[in-house]
């Protein structure tokens, strides 16, 4: 299989706290050896738009869709149900994200339609 990151995906990326993108980074590994791995908890989450959700942790979800031997994904969120408030004024962090994950069959390059 091979994946593939939205403008949407890499964009959510940029804001995902450090040690959230290095967990990823192995959950990414797991998907792409078998979708059914148990600590993904992978499920359909929309039928309609055929997408799927996985777990990066119990507070982090990711969202993709499976085009023929293709995952594409589309964002990676923390879990609404585990969002805490924001401390009033509060705005985004200024720490440096990680880089994407690089390898064989990891295209960053955005999809036909993103480039349209």
């Amino acid at each position: 299989m091979l994946v593939r990151f939205s403008e949407r995906f890499r964009r959510s990326y940029e804001n995902v706290p450090p040690a959230i993108q290095r967990t990823f980074h192995r959950k990414l590994e797991f998907l792409l050896q078998d979708l059914r791995h148990p600590s993904l908890r992978a499920k359909k989450y929309d039928e309609a738009r055929d997408l799927w959700q996985a777990r990066v942790t119990r507070g982090w979800r990711f969202y993709f869709t499976i085009e023929a031997d293709t995952y594409r994904l589309h964002d990676i969120i923390a879990h609404p149900l585990t969002l805490p408030s924001p401390p009033s004024g509060a705005r985004g962090s200024k720490r440096l994200p990680g880089p994407l994950p690089q390898g064989e069959g990891i295209e960053t390059a955005p999809s036909p339609s993103e480039e349209a």
